[in-house]
């Protein structure tokens, strides 16, 4: 394998430039006000509690919002924090493996810029970016548990012992969100069962039964103090009721939409970082390789057994919620497809014999093309996401004036511009909507608010 290209870096650099933008002009938005009004009011062991006990027990995800949302200059950087941890311990990931799996040693910064890549692969190819990135109460309870769900399976693969890290990381994944969690243990019981197949392949076959054991335990105990809590209740008793055959129904287009629908929107990225992996592959590639209908034959029950696997990722959301998840709750789901393109094109490089693409101008074709694509975002989320914080800051700037001058009557206001990658704070057209609410108690308004109609 040889080093890392000058493209990478400049891709490198400009994913993460890109992060930092956005995340210097992201804003609060719906439930990020609730940590804004009651942490410096009454501290973070009461709102946590409040929440626990009155409407929603992922303590863990609840605990970690309410330590970032109401510091400011935290607030600006959690987002590129959450990428580079995820981009880390893909890294790690990539390091360990692929000493294990093909016997050489990447370096440091090699593995780095990887996991930056890959990080930047699952980024683009999201169901929704805006959901699962940027607006912080789902960072803190979705991505942070992507994180933590790859801390618990770097730890697994490790030959050195991370003890410590895997109690961590397991025991944030079972007090962040229960859909995550049970998948989670799924696995991690399928691991133990599975024990003696898988050790000494991809997994050590030193204190592998220990670190199972250890990782299902922190995370089962950390998903009873969720699911135990009377708050629960009222969140579930908001959501809709479903009769056993809509319930089916309904996990039937989840799954269809999860395969078909929402894969076709981010087609392009896959393609293009597909041919990413793939050339990856190709600079690894043996003397000798196999045809594309060989190939093709060793791939097929992974290929029958991909939907499934996305069946049972999307199963505890959706029959929770009896309807169809919100994107940021799929990121298992997202990050699961985008991984077996990444690793199916990596291997198709690697093994084909048939296609030559040896050539460096059809890398530098690909290349080309990434630098172009983050490029693009950069210029245009820059434009948008700065047009946004500036509307939202001015808007906050009113109504405080307003507020000061003793307004009491409803007041409309006119609609925020689009927000591109960042969760939009817009309020509703209803002053009673819990994110008009969230707003006018951050704010101590002495008057309703809502959105302008159009």
């Amino acid at each position: 394998m040889r080093g890392i290209r000058p493209s990478s870096v400049v891709f490198t650099l400009l994913f993460i430039l890109l992060i930092i933008i956005i995340s210097f002009n992201n804003r609060p938005a719906a439930d990020d006000f609730y940590y804004l009004y009651c942490v410096p009011e009454n501290g973070i062991v009461k709102c946590v509690t409040d929440l626990y006990h009155g409407y929603s027990a992922r303590w863990a995800a609840y605990t970690l919002a309410a330590a970032v949302i109401p510091v400011k200059w935290l607030f600006a950087v959690f987002p590129v924090i959450s990428v580079l941890l995820i981009s880390v311990v893909i890294a790690a990931i990539i390091k360990a493996l692929s000493q294990r799996l093909f016997s050489f040693s990447l370096k440091n910064t090699e593995a780095f810029i990887t996991g930056i890549m890959l990080c930047s692969a699952f980024f683009f190819t999201s169901f929704s970016i805006d959901e699962s990135w940027f607006w912080m109460i789902q960072v803190c309870t979705y991505a942070i548990s992507m994180a933590a769900q790859l801390s618990v399976f770097y730890c697994l693969i490790s030959e050195k012992r991370y003890w410590f890290l895997l109690l961590i990381a397991s025991v944030f994944t079972g007090g962040s969100s229960e859909s995550f969690a049970l998948i989670v243990m799924a696995a991690l019981i399928l691991l133990y069962i599975f024990r003696n197949r898988l050790k000494g392949k991809i997994f050590p076959e030193k204190h592998f039964r220990f670190n199972v054991l250890l990782a299902l335990a922190g995370c089962f105990i950390s998903f009873l103090i969720m699911i135990s809590s009377k708050g629960n209740l009222v969140r579930y008793g908001a959501l809709p009721d479903a009769s056993v055959p809509e319930l089916i129904w309904i996990i039937f287009k989840t799954w269809g939409k999860s395969l078909l629908i929402k894969p076709f929107f981010v087609l392009p990225y896959y393609v293009l970082f597909g041919l990413m992996a793939f050339i990856a592959g190709r600079r690894m590639k043996a003397e000798s390789g196999i045809s594309f209908a060989e190939f093709l034959r060793g791939w097929m029950k992974s290929i029958a057994l991909l939907p499934f696997i996305v069946l049972i990722l999307i199963l505890p959301a959706t029959i929770v919620m009896s309807g169809l998840p919100p994107d940021r709750a799929m990121m298992q789901v997202s990050f699961t497809i985008t991984a077996f393109i990444l690793i199916f094109s990596f291997d198709a490089g690697k093994k084909l014999s048939e296609l030559r693409f040896e050539n460096s101008a059809f890398g530098i074709c690909i290349s080309a093309f990434l630098l172009l694509m983050v490029s693009y975002h950069l210029i245009h989320q820059t434009r948008i996401t700065m047009q946004y914080a500036k509307a939202f800051d001015e808007r906050i700037v009113y109504l405080n004036n307003l507020n000061a001058k003793g307004q009491k009557e409803l007041i409309a206001l006119e609609p925020l511009p689009e927000s591109g990658m960042i969760y939009s704070s817009e309020i509703s057209e209803y002053e009673v909507h819990f994110t008009n609410s969230f707003l006018k108690k951050y704010l101590e308004l002495e008057f309703e608010i809502r959105k302008a109609e159009r």
